[in-house]
């Protein structure tokens, strides 16, 4: 974003926020209106993310606008933002104003009062006598939101969103119930248009797209963009919601009530600053919820005698005229007429889709016409209904009479878009409705369009593109028809082999791509064809080519089932086929990120890889390779990973040579073959496409990964002030990739070279980042292992005795969920923890179970460093194992020589110059002359004194 530091001075605005004003004319700020001393620098800040309060502001550009023309550490930034937050008096008593949006900037999120300067106490005072002495202060703030427009102009319920408005801000929790058609949608959209400003984000979910109670949590996840990791992703939506102060309004949940109903639950107690706003046919029944029963339009007691001016102070009436307007037949309302629609208007009850559609005929058959059409099929039904059946059944009257008054080809379009769920865009419709169906392409557009009119159909626009959507109750009343008819299966087989299409098309560059609002039609497709009344040949080439955008959407748990089911589903004759290969990878992925590293993704990985070789799919062998790769890596298991990398290389095309080269770079460094890995990280980075960011496998970005490989192989080579540079850069570039789980992973492998640099800052600000990433996406593992830096970080400062818990912990966690790259890694460290607070024995024990893990997977790059400190372990625990520890010492010298881990051979000679001085100062010379000059370090240090004494 970029940020204006230029303001006519008498158009200055003053900003209002918790106790403080903010003048930027003045540069004064002033809390509980005594001046607050703050540095310009942090002044400036402030400025810049209060002006763009709301939005978030990049780091780059705060930088740009606090330090013009002066080139700044982004440490720096960051002091000045923790100066800024102590002034505030940021997260004192749940106060919060400025927070950190990973990987690209600072927000100033509390809400803001924006006045010009001028401005004086009594247009204040006016301003606020206007408000309601019983409600909280509302001040103004720029919403993030994707709420939709208002479908209509509404009629007669202002008083309705008023009192709604009210209810919501008091109770937090309010759900509208109501009969179909009453206008429920259309009220809670003008509820949450008039509160939008309370809220720094409003949430839209709209519920008609789920078919199944299970993904109720899914849908709304992948609304918040959260990763989706588990069968319920539900702590993950409450840990994302639980610090927001957001509207939540959730649409449609009649036909889910009970998943949404524990949902709803959980956010309103366990995320205080949410609101909820629900809509459904019936309460959801659940603690902490208000219920708001809305009435239908008020009509006439009686039309008898009613005058025009009569007849319109009531909201049905308005209504009426309103539409028949909008449909291009304007009434001049007459005092004869007025009794007819007054009677049109009650014998509908008030409800505003069978006054809409009511009104919508007028155009053809006037207004006593359309009363007459009412009288003849209606009239004495729904009289009988109104008060004895439920409402819904009145409205499915009312269709009924819409329905017979649409001519043959538009009954028949309507019925083929009822196979529809949520939205379709015209290209959709005419594929399910067009010319292979019997229908002319001209003809069914112009009934799509007359459907549109006649308010049958909705039209929104979607990124400048419409698209449209039947009502529910229109949708489950059309499909009744369409099952009538008998055709219900072709139309069914037609609407999942066009989406089959489009997500087989999705794969390539240049076509139209799908997004999240195809996600209902996809999973009625799979619902469908993978049914026994389905088609086996469709569900395998829907279930085939849908997987992959359900991983591309985060929906793994949902991706894990739906693969599982096809799996299942599968023909003979299709078993052994690119269709099973297929299916079989996108179940290993998602179950590697939602159940975890289970024998079974190995078993899943094994048999997909050995059906791409026996059909010579070279992109198939080199996707389970990559699969194996990472498998073998997340498990310890380090030559199993550089052997699935080597063979990746061999069968990898030209845009995935790239990605081969980082995934080895990564393999033969976590080997100890840091020359190896430097020379392919070289080689990586110049091919041209180093540059962009290729496709990821298994859920990892390849270069992301390969990138803090080489910071930490520039480290353990000696190249030390290069590490940290590059280790900078891999976290920038995973930041710039906006995926959560790269970003994770780089800034995990990255937090290590800070440690080793003993550069306590950025490791604490690394750390930071993870954890706040992993919290945020629910990313457990990460999380995890962010435990176990900020365990090493304590344990480097000298702290052991507090890292020893974190440590331990981590450890055993990691351990049963066979993380073992990282948990052996953290042994070694809990172990030299142990070795600091005297407790050697314990400490032998556990580094011994991480060596003898190690020495089985093939060893590791840590192994030097391992042996070190079990020679440091020996010497503390007896002075009589010396000779043991320096045959330990030798070993590690001997080792990392091998490596080419400079930088552990030095730390293994400095801990042997203690014990034979003369063999290690000669040792300690010879390496010193093997540093770069520039390289720097407390161990470097160390030598050079050991030398000049």
């Amino acid at each position: 974003m970029a940020v204006n530091s230029m303001h006519n001075d008498s158009q200055t605005p003053v900003f209002a926020f918790g106790p403080s004003v903010l003048n930027p004319a003045e540069r004064r700020l002033l809390r509980d209106g005594a001046e607050v001393a703050i540095g310009s620098r942090a002044l400036d800040i402030l400025i810049a993310l209060v002006e763009h309060a709301g939005s978030v502001v990049g780091k780059k550009a705060l930088v740009q606008r606090v330090w013009p023309e002066v080139i700044v550490e982004e440490s720096s930034l960051r002091v000045h933002v923790a100066a800024l937050r102590k002034a505030l008096g940021d997260g004192i008593d749940g106060a919060r104003y400025i927070t950190n949006v990973p990987g690209r900037g600072y927000s100033f999120i509390a809400p803001v009062v924006t006045r010009t300067s001028a401005a004086s106490v009594e247009q204040k005072a006016r301003v606020e006598s206007q408000a309601s002495t019983s409600a909280p202060e509302r001040t103004p703030t720029r919403v993030t939101s994707n709420l939709p427009a208002r479908l209509t102009r509404m009629v007669g319920r202002d008083a309705t969103v008023a009192a709604l408005s009210e209810q919501l801000r008091a109770h937090r929790f309010v759900t509208i119930v109501g009969p179909g058609g009453i206008g429920k949608t259309t009220v809670a959209l003008s509820v949450a248009h008039v509160l939008s400003t309370e809220f720094t984000s409003v949430i839209f979910v709209d519920l008609t797209a789920v078919t199944d109670a299970a993904d109720v949590a899914n849908g709304l996840a992948a609304t918040l963009g959260l990763t989706v990791r588990k069968e319920d992703p539900t702590p993950e939506i409450i840990a994302f919601l639980r610090d927001t102060n957001a509207l939540l309004v959730v649409d449609n949940c009649e036909h889910v009530i009970e998943a949404i109903g524990g949902l709803a639950e959980r956010i309103f107690f366990e995320a205080p600053g949410v609101h909820l706003l629900t809509t459904s046919r019936e309460s959801l029944k659940v603690e902490g919820e208000h219920v708001y029963a809305l009435d239908s339009l008020a009509t006439p007691e009686t039309s008898a005698g009613i005058t025009a001016t009569q007849a319109l102070q009531y909201a049905s009436v308005q209504l009426f005229v309103e539409r028949a307007g909008a449909a291009g037949s304007p009434i001049a309302l007459s005092d004869s007429d007025a009794p007819v629609v007054a009677e049109i208007c009650r014998r509908l009850d008030g409800i505003a889709l069978a006054i809409e559609l009511a009104a919508g005929r007028v155009g053809a058959f006037g207004i006593r016409g359309t009363a007459d059409l009412l009288e003849k099929q209606l009239a004495l039904t729904w009289r009988g209904r109104r008060t004895s059946l439920p409402r819904h059944q009145t409205l499915s009257a009312t269709l009924d009479w819409s329905y017979s008054l649409l001519s043959h080809d538009e009954q028949l379009t309507l019925q083929r878009l009822s196979i529809f769920v949520g939205d379709f865009t015209l290209a959709s419709g005419l594929a399910v409705a067009g010319e292979e169906s019997g229908v002319a392409t001209e003809v069914v557009i112009e009934n799509i369009a007359n459907l549109v009119a006649k308010s049958l159909v909705v039209m929104r626009i979607h990124n400048g593109q419409p698209r449209y959507r039947l009502l529910e109750m229109v949708r489950a009343y059309a499909a009744l028809k369409l099952a009538e008819s008998g055709d219900s299966t072709r139309i069914a087989a037609r609407h999942a082999r066009y989406f089959a299409l489009q997500c087989r098309d999705a794969e390539t560059p240049d076509s139209p791509a799908l997004d999240m609002r195809d996600l209902g039609n996809i999973r009625a497709a799979l619902t469908w064809s993978l049914s026994e009344q389905g088609d086996a040949a469709i569900a395998r080439d829907l279930s085939s080519t849908a997987m992959p955008l359900l991983l591309q959407w985060s929906l793994l748990a949902e991706c894990r089932r739906w693969s599982a089911r096809a799996l299942q589903r599968l023909q003979d004759a299709d078993r052994g086929s690119i269709f099973e290969s297929r299916l079989i990878r996108t179940l290993a992925i998602s179950t590697m990120f939602t159940i975890g590293n289970d024998e079974s993704v190995r078993a899943d990985i094994a048999r997909g890889l050995e059906l791409a070789r026996s059909l010579n799919d070279r992109h198939g062998q080199f996707e389970f390779l990559v699969g194996l790769h990472a498998f073998a890596g997340r498990t310890g298991d380090f030559r199993g990973s550089m052997s699935a990398a080597a063979e990746a290389a061999e069968v990898a095309d030209d845009s995935e040579h790239a990605s081969s080269l980082w995934m080895l770079c990564m393999s033969d460094h976590l080997l100890g073959n840091q020359r190896e890995a430097l020379a392919r990280s070289e080689r990586a980075a110049s091919l041209r496409a180093a540059a962009t960011h290729p496709k990821r496998y298994f859920g990892y970005d390849q270069r992301a990964l390969g990138l803090v490989a080489r910071a930490r192989v520039l480290w353990l080579t000696g190249h030390r002030q290069q590490a940290r540079q590059a280790a900078k850069y891999a976290i920038d570039e995973a930041a710039r990739l906006e995926h959560p789980v790269s970003y994770c992973l780089t800034l995990l492998y990255a937090t290590s070279v800070y440690l080793w640099s003993e550069r306590w800052s950025d490791t604490e600000d690394a750390i930071a980042r993870l954890a706040e990433t992993s919290s945020a996406y629910s990313l457990e593992p990460y999380s995890l292992s962010g435990q176990a830096l900020k365990g090493e970080l304590l344990h480097a400062r000298g702290e052991h005795a507090a890292a020893l818990e974190l440590l331990g912990e981590a450890s055993r966690r990691l351990n049963r969920e066979r993380q073992l790259s990282q948990s052996l890694y953290c042994m070694m460290i809990w172990a030299d923890a142990l070795r600091a607070t005297a407790q050697f024995g314990s400490a032998l024990e556990v580094l011994d179970q991480a060596i003898e893990q190690r020495t089985r997977g093939g060893g590791s790059f840590e192994m030097p460093e391992m042996l070190r400190i079990r020679a440091s372990i020996l010497l503390g625990n007896s002075a009589h194992n010396e000779d043991a520890a320096v045959e330990c010492l030798e070993r590690a010298l001997e080792l990392a020589r091998r490596q080419g881990a400079l930088s552990w051979e030095l730390k293994a000679g400095l801990t042997l110059a203690e014990l034979r001085p003369v063999r290690g100062k000669e040792l300690i010379a010879g390496l010193l002359e093997r540093f770069p000059a520039d390289s720097d370090g407390t161990d470097l240090q160390r030598a050079r004194s050991l030398l000049a004494g």
